[in-house]
């Protein structure tokens, strides 16, 4: 043992040092200041060590390679200075894994996003072993930064402008096969071969030490010898600008990749100046307190006696609704060993076909409760009907073991209803996720009085490693994220029912920083469906919440969005919307508006932006009253990453402070007087204003 810490582990065998990655006592591997020193310092030993052939850097956790760097302590940056030192830093390290004298490869297994992305590209090999968990990201223009230690310099010349863009602006990121075929990872291999066929690339390394670094005809072309660069350059400042959270920052990054075309000095310099930059900005530091909220743990009262307990080896799923499915292929994908319940032998066979064309592994379907008595987490994602739910939750109260924590996925059956009939209430929470498949999913978190505080906290343990932002909400109808998408797309179609056109609403709420506009959405979703989710709300809350959602004149049509054809929009060789359905819809609007008709439609479209964004953060400040912590911010951070609300913006919360509570009390008076009740300022505005 060269060198131990609780951070790293510096080991030699026959002249191949590894580094491990250990962080010990960490919740995950990011990086902050103190260990970014101690890595440099760690560097400089191996630097300095003779005879050394091959530096292979791995990590002890196989969920996580290298992570993000600290949101928390990227938070506390207040000023450009700060953020300039912090890149010149980095870009030190970087270059330090770049120039030692012995041939550096990173083997990644598990999540290498941020920072991490841009270590691996300072090294001369990168190996990713084939497993689920292992997944390549960059969260910096989410985050309102650029890459700045050396990604907008490294990753260009290794996979090329284009794909180096994509993967910087996309959020979903890379598995390890399409890291692969990208040309970032240079070998996979599977799990079960890890220890033979690494030590035999070590053999070939130290055997031909400059292999790695021989010139590559493939390399060259996705590369420097692609032609028309300017043309390049120019659909890549495309693609920046039409990018709706941090646009700013994505602009930055298309100068920055521009600049390091030139030279690597230049392009270094780029980065530097372009994270300074946006350092000061509102969007960025609005971003950036999104990012330290969704790092900050969930806080319990009472603080629970027992400690979090370790991941489910077992997790058991029942429901036939294509959520149960993403999330048991989800946790499958993660190790555990799932096993989902359907209701007959059909869809046993169905869903095992489609797991075996979707190669989902640890995943087997059973419709006779095989494998749920050992265990230790059951998800409930069945129909919304509490009739059902009661029936399910007593069957899994006889057949799980009395630690096993049983969870509802549903929205509209409240979680202290399903107790009430139970004899183990301390064991069942709710656990929702509004955007499993999305690029900052959510998992919203529902516990009540008689909740052990213990399986809250477990709960978001849990679904932080499976790659969800856990936030604790109300146990109300609708909980929080969906409540205020279905405001969101409710608004949007009563737009519409005005007259309004279909793609110029959508454009302009995409133009304001949501993720999508309503439109569309409503068509990506199913008309059918959402008119289903509407219905159940309804008969939850008691009232007409949504009601223009219930797409009555729509459905007899067999207009049901995009999984039918056609919807709000056409769906075809491209995209046209569908003026039919706007004429259908005319009129529908609440009894008490008196607003009808559009005149001026560029008037009626800013106002109805404005209508839009202002219900939301109506109905967000209603519900802020409900919330167990109160706490806007966790509030903000919910919707920005599970409903799409403009991010950069800070939340609808963060947004009507900006704007003024008073400013935004009185406008919605004169929303309400015009447009109907649905726009009358909440309580909790009218109080904080």
């Amino acid at each position: 043992m060269l060198y131990e810490s609780q951070n790293f582990r510096l080991e030699a065998d026959d002249q191949i040092l590894t580094l491990w990655f250990d962080f010990r006592g960490r919740p995950s591997h990011a990086l902050t200041l103190p260990i970014l020193n101690e890595l440099s310092l760690v560097l400089d030993r191996v630097a300095g060590r003779p005879g050394a052939d091959v530096l292979v850097l791995r990590s002890s956790r196989p969920g996580a390679f290298l992570e993000e760097f600290d949101a928390v302590e990227v938070a506390r940056f207040t000023s450009p200075l700060e953020f300039a030192a912090f890149a010149a830093r980095g870009q030190d390290v970087t270059r330090k894994l770049a120039e030692l004298p012995a041939r550096a490869v990173a083997v990644v297994e598990g999540r290498c996003a941020g920072v991490g992305l841009e270590l691996i590209a300072a090294c001369d090999t990168r190996v990713a072993v084939d497993s689920p968990c292992t997944r390549f990201e960059s969260a910096d223009v989410a985050r309102g930064l650029v890459p700045c230690w050396g990604g907008t310099v490294r990753l260009p010349q290794l996979i090329g402008v284009p794909a180096a863009v994509k993967l910087f602006l996309n959020g979903d990121g890379w598995t390890a096969r399409q890291a692969h075929r990208a040309g970032l990872v240079d070998r996979l291999i599977p799990p079960a071969r890890l220890a033979v066929d690494l030590r035999t690339l070590t053999g070939e390394i130290q055997d031909d030490p400059d292999h790695a670094r021989r010139f590559s005809l493939r390399r060259w072309w996705r590369t420097s010898g692609m032609a028309g660069k300017q043309g390049l350059l120019r659909r890549v400042r495309r693609r920046a600008e039409s990018f709706a959270d941090g646009a700013q920052a994505a602009t930055a990054l298309h100068d920055a990749v521009a600049a390091g075309l030139s030279s690597d000095g230049e392009g270094l310099a780029a980065e530097r100046a372009a994270v300074t930059r946006l350092a000061v900005t509102p969007a960025t530091r609005r971003l950036l307190d999104l990012h330290r909220q969704a790092a900050m743990p969930i806080r319990v009262v009472p603080e629970p006696v027992n400690p979090v307990p370790p991941l489910p080896r077992r997790v058991g799923v029942v429901g036939r609704g294509e959520l149960g499915t993403i999330v048991a292929a989800r946790l499958a994908r993660f190790g555990h060993d799932v096993v989902i319940q359907v209701r007959n032998a059909d869809e046993v066979e169905t869903l095992t076909r489609r797991l075996e064309t979707d190669r989902v592994l640890g995943l087997r379907a059973t419709c006779e409760w095989l494998g749920f008595d050992n265990a230790d987490l059951v998800i409930e994602a069945d129909d919304e009907d509490p009739g059902i739910k009661r029936n399910l939750f007593h069957e899994l109260e006889r057949r799980v073991r009395p630690r096993c924590v049983l969870v509802t996925t549903g929205t509209t059956v409240s979680v202290e209803a399903i107790q009430a009939e139970l004899g183990r209430r301390s064991r069942v929470a709710g656990l929702h996720f509004p955007n499993a498949d999305g690029r900052q999913p959510v998992a919203e978190i529902v516990g009540t009085s008689t909740t052990d505080p213990g399986v809250i906290l477990g709960l978001a343990h849990w679904c932080r490693r499976w790659g969800f932002t856990p936030v604790r909400v109300a146990d109300r109808p609708g909980r929080l994220v969906r409540l205020i998408w279905l405001a969101y797309l409710s608004e949007g179609v009563s737009l519409v029912a005005e007259g309004l056109p279909l793609d110029r609403v959508d454009a302009a709420l995409r133009e304001f920083g949501m993720a999508k506009g309503p439109l569309e959405w409503s068509d990506e979703v199913g008309l059918d469906r959402l008119a289903e989710l509407a219905g159940q709300m309804q008969i939850a809350r008691g009232d007409g919440f949504a009601r223009n959602l219930l797409f009555h004149r729509l459905l007899p049509y067999g207009w049901v969005g995009k999984p039918g054809g056609e919807g709000f929009y056409r769906y075809g060789w491209r995209r046209r919307q569908n003026d039919l359905a706007r004429m259908i819809l005319w009129r529908d609007g609440d009894e008490d508006a008196v607003a009808h008709y559009v005149f001026d439609p560029d008037a009626a479209l800013r106002e109805g932006v404005e209508r839009v964004v202002l219900r939301t953060v109506n109905e967000t400040a209603a519900a802020l009253a409900d919330e167990p912590d109160a706490d806007p911010a966790t509030v903000d951070l919910a919707l920005a990453f599970g409903a799409g609300w403009a991010a950069h913006r800070g939340g609808p919360l963060r947004y009507a402070d900006d704007l003024g509570l008073a400013t935004l009390v009185d406008r919605l008076a004169f929303l309400a007087e015009r447009y109907g009740r649905r726009f009358t300022p909440c309580d909790e505005l009218v109080r904080r204003a």
